[in-house]
């Protein structure tokens, strides 16, 4: 420091300074030499910042070891907003500041004194290129010389005056410094992590895709890159994609070392976050912070072929009724037969002769059901219409036929020209009876996990049927879904994939070829995976919120089920037989005509009576 620079005038400007930045604390490093400069600066803050925080650290004559742990013990106290103002020689300064620079890559990525630290430096290294290749972005400059201080701040390699603070007069100075911001003292606040390079660990699975180009590039597209290029946007990172060798989603291998996205987040901590088909679960939660709200939802389902019912015509006939409208049309037809014969029975002219036989009886009925069957086929005849009571009958009946006649004809033209598909089984207790049938899942994935070690009857016997196919055919644990979808495509094939995101998966195809049998489990969420304590965590959960509150997790969750098949692959098989409930307008038609007939008839054996009491 030049020896011509009062403490008093050092002390005044960090007191603007600090007023300007609006710090409620502050951790101050200092050298021996520096005593009157630091007593001097606290006085200062003392008297304009009530409640200000200040924490002495004396690092004279320290080695290395114990400088980084005092940078340790300043970051767990502040975490994201630790501000550092250090009064030190240039040896002591560039050891310290080697320190910090390679303090986030010693840590196992927990902690961002890069562009999460905030440093005011008295120093004379503006004059040394070194300070350049520094990686901490928000570093402020106070150099003395001949009673002036000057103040410049670190931005985009490059070292720049402080010009609202470079002012000789008091007053215009005070007058500069309200017009003073963060942004004019720390320009790389705004620049979140500056380009920091990131490392995201993912595997291919229905959110990304691989392919590699002509020019033997490799290229992903769906969902997980399009959310890693917004988070790249508003935190201002870069980042490269990092996949598993071993092509696992996470477990421990034999000597207790985690494998696949959870060992290159845990163990190795070879990328800084996870954003991948992930879901979240207990056990994982214990080990590693899942970043809310979740960008995605999956529900655990069985995946088999969409197979075609083979029904032939001659079935269909029968199809656009159910048993029950053609009991109640026999019934009518009977309850009808019987008026009949009734009206048969105690007519004028059989009256007087007529003698009880159950055979004619049942003739007479068979009869009647015949010609009336004729009212359901073409125009029928025979009915004797001389009685009014038939006459009303009749007329019902007539008006019944063409109802019930004209909705069969609609539901059977339907019926016909519907082609209808099928499940080979409606539940997982079905598909374990069918002796032909295998199912497989990835390895090493959660599903293992659930089945595994459920307690479920039928998940056990799933699980036992994995085992003992797996003697024979190794590839029901492949790891790779499209293993197990090209056996479900294959020609005689009896095959069932039991896994996560299953109806985006067929969604996502241009045919009509897969189908979902059963959703078994309740829904688990995926969400982006960091470690604990990372320094990622609080930027990506802001963000995240922020995403879902402006809709783009919904757009999202809108891409990951878009049905991409042709039309007729959407349209749900919802026809079934016409029921009673349905038709009831047809048979209260009926009814009615039945009891009015009734009502004649009584009325007409009435006035037959009392003709032949007046006789």
């Amino acid at each position: 420091m030049d020896s011509n620079c009062a403490s008093g005038n050092i002390a005044s400007s960090l007191s603007n300074m600090i007023k300007t930045l609006e710090w409620p604390d502050v951790n101050i490093v200092y050298e021996t030499p520096y005593n009157e400069t630091v007593l001097n600066t606290l006085r200062h803050i003392e008297q304009e910042l009530l409640g200000f925080q200040t924490t002495l650290y004396d690092v004279t004559g320290i080695n290395p070891s114990i400088m980084e742990n005092m940078l340790r013990q300043i970051y767990q106290k502040k975490s994201r907003e630790v501000r550092i103002i250090l009064f030190l020689s240039n040896t002591t300064l560039e050891l310290l500041l080697e320190i910090a620079n390679t303090f986030d890559s010693l840590s196992n990525k927990t902690t961002n004194y890069r562009s999460g630290s905030s440093w005011i430096i008295l120093s004379t290294l503006i004059f040394k290129r070194q300070l350049l290749d520094f990686q901490l972005q928000n570093i402020i400059l106070l150099i003395c010389s001949r009673h002036l201080i000057g103040h410049y701040t670190l931005s985009d390699a490059t070292i720049t005056p402080i010009d609202c603070l470079n002012d000789c007069g008091s007053l215009e100075m005070e007058l500069e410094r309200k017009r003073c911001s963060v942004e004019s003292l720390f320009p790389n606040i705004k620049h979140k992590y500056s380009k920091q390079h990131v490392l995201i660990g993912t595997l291919e699975s229905n959110l990304l895709q691989k392919q590699v180009d002509k020019h033997n590039n490799t290229v992903y597209s769906g969902v997980v890159v399009e959310l890693s290029e917004i988070l790249a946007k508003h935190l201002n990172f870069t980042f490269t994609f990092v996949q598993p060798s071993d092509g696992k989603y996470g477990g421990k291998s034999r000597d207790g070392k985690w494998q696949g996205l959870v060992g290159l987040l845990l163990d190795r901590k070879e990328v800084d976050m996870v954003i991948a088909e992930f879901s979240i679960t207990e056990e994982r939660s214990k080990l590693i912070d899942f970043i809310l709200p979740p960008f995605a939802t999956y529900t655990w389902s069985a995946l088999c072929k969409r197979g075609i019912q083979s029904q032939s015509n001659w079935v269909k006939v029968f199809r656009p009724f159910s048993i029950g409208v053609y009991k109640a049309t026999l019934a009518t037809v009977v309850a009808v037969a019987v008026l009949l014969l009734l009206v048969q029975r105690y007519s004028t002219e059989q009256s007087g002769n007529y003698r009880f036989s159950l055979w004619n009886h049942m003739i007479s009925v068979l009869n009647n059901i015949l010609v009336l069957i004729s009212f359901l086929t073409s125009r029928g005849d025979g009915v004797s219409t001389e009685k009014a009571s038939v006459r009303v009958l009749v007329a019902f009946l007539w008006m019944f036929c063409v109802v019930l006649t004209g909705v069969y004809m609609g539901n059977l033209t339907a019926a016909l020209t519907d082609t209808k598909y099928h499940k080979p089984f409606n539940s997982l207790e079905e598909l374990v009876q069918l002796p032909d049938w295998k199912w497989g899942i990835r390895g090493y994935s959660l599903t293992k996990k659930i089945l595994r070690n459920s307690k479920n009857n039928i998940m056990m016997k799933i699980w036992k049927g994995l085992e003992q196919f797996n003697k024979t055919d190794p590839s029901i644990f492949d790891t790779d879904i499209n293993v197990h979808v090209n056996r479900i495509l294959t020609e005689g094939e009896k095959y069932v994939y039991f896994g996560f995101g299953a109806e985006s998966l067929i969604k996502n195809r241009n045919d009509c070829a897969l189908q979902i049998v059963d959703s078994i489990l309740s829904n688990f969420q995926t969400a982006i995976a960091v470690t604990k304590n990372s320094y990622l965590k609080p930027d990506l959960e802001s963000t995240m919120a922020k995403l879902s509150d402006t809709g783009f997790l919904t757009m999202l969750d809108e891409k990951i089920y878009r049905d991409n098949r042709p039309q007729h692959c959407k349209i749900k098989d919802t026809k079934r037989p016409l029921r009673l409930e349905d038709v009831l307008g047809a048979v209260s038609v009926a009814s009615v005509g039945l009891a009015t007939a009734i009502f004649v008839l009584l009325i007409e054996k009435c006035h037959h009576h009392n003709k032949q009491f007046l006789q």
